[in-house]
């Protein structure tokens, strides 16, 4: 017996000059495109002064380049259908009051900030709400973290209160879930902290 689900259609984040086939590819496939979710980046951590060119410009090119560019790419098919929804990854590391060794994720990551709520005031019009989400969730790179760093992980948890790192699924998925549906069609323009309380957004 067959399988009629839809191949994938993959492309390397990095490649953004073929981020618009990317987008032709999935509208052709599904007859449109309602919602898109920006979460892959590309980034390094670790001093200003160890931040080398080809290092930001890999992070930005992944990061809101790469945001803008998809974004831009769906904007005229949602257009097309009356409207869509955008969620954009970012972080709460950029809103600590100290984020030493964060300095280049947390740039990149708010670029795409500005750009969620610039396009939220823009194509609202256009019946196409954007909005940020800030999670902490037990990715994989994550997971290999807290598994080398045990001490430092145990004081990051502390430091929640909810006193857990997220699940990606139950604690993230659900909400972006909520956030892409039509319970949450008069909200655009916001960044979500799904970080169990740890930062201080304002």
């Amino acid at each position: 017996m067959g399988d009629d689900r839809a191949a994938p259609v993959v492309c390397d984040i990095g490649e953004t000059d073929r981020l618009e086939s990317l987008v032709e590819q999935v509208a052709a496939l599904f007859g449109g495109v309602d919602i898109l979710i920006n979460n892959a980046n590309q980034t390094a951590l670790g001093p200003l002064l160890d931040i080398t060119p080809k290092r930001m410009n890999e992070a930005l090119s992944t990061g809101p380049v790469a945001t803008l560019r998809l974004m831009q790419a769906c904007h005229p098919y949602m257009k097309a259908r009356g409207g869509g929804s955008i969620v954009n990854m970012v972080t709460s590391a950029a809103v600590r009051w100290d984020t030493s060794g964060y300095g280049l994720y947390a740039a990149t990551k708010e670029a795409m900030r500005s750009l969620t709520r610039t396009a939220a005031s823009e194509w609202g019009r256009d019946g196409i709400r954007v909005n940020a989400v800030a999670p902490h969730a037990l990715s994989p790179g994550l997971k290999w973290w807290t598994e080398h760093n045990p001490e430092e992980a145990a004081e990051f948890v502390a430091t929640i209160p909810l006193g857990r790192i997220g699940d990606c699924e139950k604690d993230i998925g659900r909400a972006v879930a909520f956030l892409v549906g039509p319970d949450a069609g008069y909200l655009t323009g916001a960044t979500i902290p799904l970080d169990g309380g740890q930062a201080r957004w304002s």
